[in-house]
């Protein structure tokens, strides 16, 4: 038995879809959804259309999340003319009024019909308490290992406990009990360009029939969408929260609750009108300064032609793996691209050549190399710099894909180029069945690396070339 567990999807239409042809390809019998399908990015009413149309094609499962809750809410006050309860155009809100602007009567009504929590019950399998936030709250946050969960664990006459809304995946296990965290789908904290999901598949365990999750992160196009909601008017229609999410979009950083927190503080220390939504923008651009959130509509113009630029320049690109007669250009490339005592001779990438060649990814304009990607596969988790230098220790079944170089001629910078070579290397990882991949790279190339997935795991025990090394990790 499988069960594709989707949560918090937040109108991503990308991250959405992405998640459910991975689970559909992995053979999912059932699908459980726990809430918060819409607002936070542009694609409401996409969202929710396709939505409709799964729940039709698939066994489905869904509840009400906060987010459908807030919806509902805000119909109410305005059938009311409660009009301080009404979203306005700012920070506070406004995020959620474009998204109540694209709702119609069928999605009031089918919000409305969903429940906050229900138990999954299949004849034969363990039963699963399901719920958004907790079975009595949508908006109560079950951290993973905290007493509220531990409380509920004890509370509830299920083995096993499924919830979301924080944003944070995973699990734990208290008194023989299980819970499972969804994270999110559409924005998704500390996992920048992946969405994430459970794979729960049923499984034997000293005779008993047990759950075994797998927590996923699945890659969809998080620039796109960020392109989105700069150009659809999203990011003028709630300033400081949208900046924030893109932020949370494009490097996993999460700083939302912390930043609206700050502004209202900030509103009453003023003796300023403190009263969500009605609070001024300009506590939420310090609240926003203060955490060091960039102003991306000062870069909406400049994202959006450098991305279409990108575009045209990759599609124009020829891709491939590499062979031994590339090893000329690869070291000249490694040589632009490195200094002398950290750069891999010749005789190194003939050696690495010879033993894991479909482990480079090359980029060409005609027949010139302009960027390369390359590393061996082990089954040792941390980069060492042994691996640099010996070849053998290549294991074609090996758990981790290391990554030692990612190089583009200076000249070809900053057209996403290096960026593709990567993630195409990742997909193969995920694809060859690997736990992930291992880098290494300098201070200020931290935030780079964490908008394709990878966290920062310190300081590495690498000291090539002399130089102090940060090991990043991205494990699917």
């Amino acid at each position: 038995m499988k069960i594709g567990i989707i949560s918090d999807i937040h109108s991503n239409i990308y991250a959405f879809k992405a998640c459910t042809e991975y689970l559909e390809k992995q053979g999912c019998d059932e699908y459980i959804f726990l809430g918060d399908y819409i607002s936070d990015t542009p694609y409401a009413r996409e969202t929710l259309d396709y939505l409709y149309e799964f729940v039709k094609m698939y066994t489905c499962h869904l509840l009400r999340g906060n987010r459908e809750e807030y919806m509902l809410a805000q119909k109410e006050a305005r059938e009311k003319n409660s009009t301080d309860q009404m979203w306005i155009s700012n920070s506070a809100s406004g995020n959620l009024l474009y998204t109540y602007e694209q709702l119609v009567d069928k999605d009031f009504d089918f919000f409305q019909k969903l429940p906050i929590t229900f138990v999954y019950e299949k004849k034969g399998y363990p039963a699963i308490t399901c719920c958004h936030g907790s079975p009595a709250n949508s908006r109560e946050l079950l951290q993973l290992n905290e007493d509220p969960v531990k409380h509920w664990l004890e509370k509830i006459d299920t083995d096993y406990m499924i919830c979301a809304h924080t944003h944070y995946p995973g699990e734990m296990t208290y008194k023989n009990k299980y819970y499972f965290n969804a994270g999110s789908v559409g924005i998704s904290i500390d996992d920048a360009g992946y969405a994430q999901c459970i794979l729960l598949e049923s499984g034997v365990e000293n005779g008993t029939i047990i759950w075994k999750p797998q927590f996923l992160k699945v890659p969809y196009d998080n620039q796109k969408v960020v392109q989105d909601m700069i150009s659809g008017g999203l990011l003028d229609i709630a300033p400081w929260f949208v900046n924030s999410n893109i932020l949370t979009i494009l490097t996993g950083i999460d700083c939302s609750a912390k930043m609206v927190e700050l502004a209202e503080k900030l509103a009453l220390e003023d003796d300023a009108q403190a009263k969500w939504p009605h609070i001024d923008e300009k506590y939420f651009e310090e609240a926003a300064e203060f955490y060091q959130i960039p102003d991306y509509r000062k870069e909406s113009l400049l994202f959006s032609n450098q991305r279409e630029a990108d575009k045209g320049d990759v599609q124009n690109m020829q891709i491939r793996t590499a062979t031994l007669a590339d090893v000329d250009q690869i070291a000249a490339v490694e040589k632009e691209c490195f200094p002398e005592a950290e750069a891999a001779t010749e005789e190194e990438f003939e050696q690495r050549l010879s033993y894991y060649a479909d482990h480079f990814w090359l980029m060409f304009e005609g027949e010139k190399l302009i960027s390369f990607v390359d590393g061996m596969v082990t089954d040792e988790p941390n980069l060492t710099d042994e691996m640099y230098e010996n070849a053998t220790m290549h294991n074609e079944n090996g758990a981790w894909q290391m990554i030692f170089g990612v190089n583009t001629v200076p000249e070809y910078r900053k057209h996403g180029y290096a960026g593709e070579l990567l993630n195409r290397a990742i997909e193969n990882a995920r694809t060859q069945g690997r736990k992930g991949l291992v880098l290494t790279c300098k201070d200020r190339l931290i935030h780079y690396y964490a908008k394709f997935g990878f966290v920062n795991e310190g300081v590495s025990e690498s000291v090539h070339g002399n130089v102090v090394w940060n090991q990043m990790r991205l494990t699917f």
